[in-house]
């Protein structure tokens, strides 16, 4: 403090101002503890990138075979191989495009843009596409060893943990399946944010705070599911970074969370538009149900990790059939670990860290928000399971420490990597192409309709339509759904039985009256039933092809569909006049011209009509737009002098 200065002047205390008192800046948080090296030796330098390089390696021995695998027909041809932004490689136009718009139900325009380098990388080989999500997925292993490691400062945990995350089946999804690009770019930033974080608390500056928020945010233009980074960072600074010394440190880095959190909110406000019709309403998926079947979730996400078994790339919801007493057991768990977590927080501090990390990364995926019809999905589990290895490994550490040998505890773990491997390698069998996929999604699931759809279209496209007609019925049977029964009328069309086929289409078409295919298809199928009729029945065929015009008219082929009811109509016409019916072929011929108003022959024909029938005023504008339609037609030049002289 400074102290103030009495001065005597003329025998009086002549006291200066006080001075304000100095501004004291608030004082950063204190930098992480340093970790505790518990290896029991000190590791050659060697050792790490030998660690790196076992970890890119079996990530490479299980996901190899992907090299050889398809695209998937579910997803993948809005992802890769029929998108034209994404094929037409990386431009600047591409760029805007993935920027700038919402498709397929997302905004992720760092996840285009990886699409958009793979096509010209690779054009059209899946193998090459697949590639890429392998190549991200070891850098992600290794990066994650690398954050774990400078974090926590134990070597063999923080590989035994990322080797355990990185080979088990519930990656294989995320990593086998090209349109889940997104989950393993996304894995990519976020281990880069870890990494940039640590290095920002260790010397904290504007800059790489900076730098921090940045690789952050490219991660929610890979992914929106990273929405809740800030919090993991919150629960790092708990453990093993221990900044939070004291209320005061805790109030700060609540702060120092805030831009992160007004980014976080920012991707969410365009996801939210992004999304739109995705979302599902709470008439079809109520509250309750939704609470219900997130329960359910958080727990079956809990139990793949020591049972990975019957993955499937699609389960359904069951809405209001999940039995109560599951939902018990499931949040009795839930409840009960987290307590426990809280409770062990002092002895064991990674428990709450990995737990948590692990609740808090599903949230934006569990379901509250419900998008889609899926129940849960293996890839949500990407980046939560990383946070239930931590508390896995380190738990298993201390519970096994002074009871067994270091080398046997990693030795178990060897084993255990491998079994994984192996399951995994197993799985990736299951996406060669749609038909595995969805054939092993309908044996590890009931009741199953996106998955007989997807079988069925796949079998459809390889001419198999009996064995994809039994799906496509099992599919309506199950939920009526709209596809399906699009693809059945396509199917009967293709047999000829056309009165099934406007049948499945008219279903369609009240299930999802806004849903254009099921109008072009019925259009098409009443231009075809219509050319059936013709030459008996001209009259039934013209409302048939007036019809498939009303129903879909900004068809490409609506225009060739008009021109042909206008044929048919001078086709009748013709014939009353032969019949000596003549207001009947006069109708006939404004019918024709109405169809097609720029067909001359039918201009032409109304035109003369009208003047031989007397009505020159009226058949002038007709005569004038079929001579502008075909200039060399003598007949209308010669019938509009005679209209000037008259």
């Amino acid at each position: 403090m400074l102290k103030r200065n009495n001065k005597l002047k003329g025998g009086r205390v002549s006291v200066p101002p006080a001075a304000p008192p100095p501004i004291r800046a608030t004082p950063p948080l204190p930098p992480p503890a340093s970790p505790v090296k518990d290896d029991q030796a000190t590791p050659s330098s060697r050792v790490p990138l030998l660690i790196c390089l076992t970890l890119v390696a079996l990530v490479f021995v299980v996901y190899a075979r992907t090299l050889n695998h398809e695209f998937v027909g579910y997803d993948d041809d809005e992802y890769a191989y029929e998108n034209p932004h994404l094929m037409g490689g990386i431009s600047a136009d591409n760029v805007w495009w993935a920027l700038t718009q919402s498709y397929s139900s997302n905004w992720h325009p760092l996840t285009w843009v990886s699409h958009m380098l793979d096509w010209d990388l690779y054009g059209e080989w899946a193998g090459g596409h697949h590639l890429t999500s392998v190549l991200i997925h070891a850098a992600n292993a290794v990066l994650f060893f690398l954050a774990l490691r400078a974090m926590t400062g134990r070597m063999a945990a923080s590989a035994v943990a990322v080797a355990l995350w990185a080979l088990h089946p519930l990656r294989v999804e995320s990593v086998a399946w090209v349109s889940e690009r997104k989950d393993v770019l996304s894995g990519l930033f976020f281990a880069l944010t870890l990494l940039a974080y640590i290095r920002y608390t260790r010397v904290p500056s504007l800059g790489r705070y900076a730098l921090v928020a940045l690789v952050y945010a490219l991660g929610l233009m890979s992914k929106p599911m990273l929405v809740t980074v800030p919090c993991v960072l919150l629960l790092l600074d708990f453990w093993p970074l221990r900044r939070l010394t004291s209320r005061d440190n805790l109030r700060r880095a609540i702060l120092e969370k805030l831009p992160l959190l007004l980014i976080a909110v920012a991707s969410s406000l365009a996801t939210v538009q992004a999304q739109g019709k995705a979302v599902r309403d709470l008439e079809q998926y109520p509250l309750m149900v939704r609470v219900g079947n997130a329960t359910d979730a958080y727990l079956m996400y809990l139990v793949s990790v020591p049972v990975p078994a019957c993955l499937a790339v699609y389960y359904p919801h069951p809405g209001e059939n999940l039995p109560w007493l599951r939902i018990g057991i499931a949040a009795v768990v839930l409840v009960g670990v987290s307590l426990l977590a809280i409770l062990a927080r002092n002895r064991f501090p990674y428990l709450p860290v990995g737990w948590f990390w692990y609740v808090g990364m599903l949230v934006p995926v569990i379901g509250f928000v419900q998008v889609g019809t899926q129940s849960r999905a293996d890839r949500y589990t990407y980046l939560p399971h990383l946070g239930l290895w931590i508390a896995i490994v380190w738990g298993m550490a201390d519970l096994v420490r002074g009871r067994v040998t270091h080398q046997v505890a990693v030795g178990a773990a060897a084993v255990l990597a491998t079994v994984f491997a192996v399951l995994s390698w197993q799985q990736t069998a299951h996406w060669r192409n749609t038909i595995t996929l969805f054939s092993r999604a309908l044996e590890c699931t009931v009741n199953n309709d996106i998955a007989h759809r997807g079988l069925g279209i796949s079998l459809m496209k390889l001419d198999r339509m009996d064995e994809a007609e039994t799906h496509f019925r099992r599919a309506i049977e199950i939920s009526n759904d709209v596809e399906a029964h699009v693809n059945m009328g396509f199917i009967y069309s293709q047999r000829g039985q056309l009165e099934d086929a406007s049948e499945q289409f008219r279903e369609a078409m009240e299930r999802a009256p806004r849903f254009a295919l099921p109008r072009q298809n019925l259009s098409r199928i009443y231009v075809l039933r219509g050319l059936l009729l013709i030459p008996d029945k001209p009259a039934e065929a013209a409302e048939l092809f007036e019809e498939a015009i009303a129903l879909y008219p900004d068809h490409p082929e609506a225009k060739i569909i008009r021109e042909r009811l206008a044929r048919l109509y001078l086709n009748m016409a013709t014939g009353a006049e032969q019949a000596g019916q003549m207001d009947v072929a006069l109708e006939r011929y404004r019918q024709a011209a109405q169809a097609a108003p720029d067909l001359a022959e039918a201009r032409k024909k109304l035109g003369l009509r009208l003047l031989q029938s007397g009505n020159r005023l009226a058949a002038i504008p007709h005569l004038v737009r079929a001579s502008e339609l075909d200039p060399e037609d003598a007949e209308v030049r010669n019938a509009l002098t005679e209209v000037k002289k008259n």
